[in-house]
């Protein structure tokens, strides 16, 4: 028996199978693709009668996302306060002292003020301040970083996709942050089944159903991952979101099919 010629046909059929299924896909795609495409054709001309004008880039959507269990530390605000001066505070409404240090917890987020004074930050600040802010109780494993003049700004993101609700700013200082203020989530897991995420239309669809104004224009259309969930709570899972910001107002959809 002649193996030698045997494994080259076998080759050969291995190799038209793999061309075969990749004809097949790219197909697929390209179907897939031109589907997406005309289904944001039709909900750019429905918005358009409704009086709803888009300027923004709508992202086509590939791919699955995950779900995170996150947790919001400012649930408990005088362990938070805690956490952020050091130890036991003494309060008045929802202002914490201790130390000549202060934090302000609101619905809206927080605001410390230190008794260090401000000062430049330095080449490596982004990495500066995220240590420090590390080892203040703050998890930071998927913070990014970026610093404009005196202030060091933060974001959080999972697989370049945004983690909506967590945006801080901190002025470094001699000993400490200066001044800090916005909201944080802690991600605590991330779990292992992912999602397939709806058209960009279907979420252009559910806002045309809230709008509120005869006419508005639409300045914003990503997704990322937020919190679907009313009202304060401790942990809760984020989860794959649409976000779209127009003139009369910011909404978050669900994008899980």
């Amino acid at each position: 028996m002649d193996w030698y010629r045997i494994k080259t046909i076998l080759i050969i059929l291995f190799v038209a199978i793999n061309i075969f299924l990749a004809v097949l896909l790219l197909r697929e795609n390209i179907a897939t693709r031109r589907m997406e495409e005309e289904h944001i054709a039709a909900a750019n001309a429905v918005l358009a009668k409704n009086g709803i004008t888009i300027k923004a880039e709508i992202p086509r959507v590939r791919g699955r996302m995950a779900t995170l269990t996150v947790e919001n530390p400012l649930a408990e605000k005088e362990a938070f306060a805690e956490m952020l001066l050091g130890g036991k505070p003494v309060s008045a409404d929802n202002t914490y002292y201790r130390n000549g240090n202060s934090v302000e917890i609101t619905e809206a987020g927080f605001h410390f003020v230190g008794k260090t004074k401000p000062k430049m930050p330095g080449k490596n600040a982004v990495r500066t301040v995220k240590d420090m802010l590390t080892r203040m109780g703050f998890s930071m494993d998927y913070a990014e970083g970026r610093q404009e003049g005196q202030a060091v700004y933060f974001s959080a993101a999972y697989e370049g996709k945004p983690i909506y609700g967590c945006n801080l700013v901190v002025i470094p200082g001699e000993d400490g942050p200066a001044e800090m203020q916005g909201t944080w989530l802690f991600v605590k897991e991330v779990k292992n089944e992912k999602n397939k995420i709806i058209s960009a239309a279907d979420a252009l669809m559910s806002f045309l159903q809230e709008k509120t104004a005869a006419q508005d224009v639409i300045t914003c259309v990503d997704y990322g991952y937020g919190i679907l969930v009313e009202g304060g709570y401790r942990t809760a899972d984020a989860v794959p979101v649409w976000h779209i910001t127009s003139d009369e107002m910011t909404k978050f959809y669900d994008a899980r099919k």
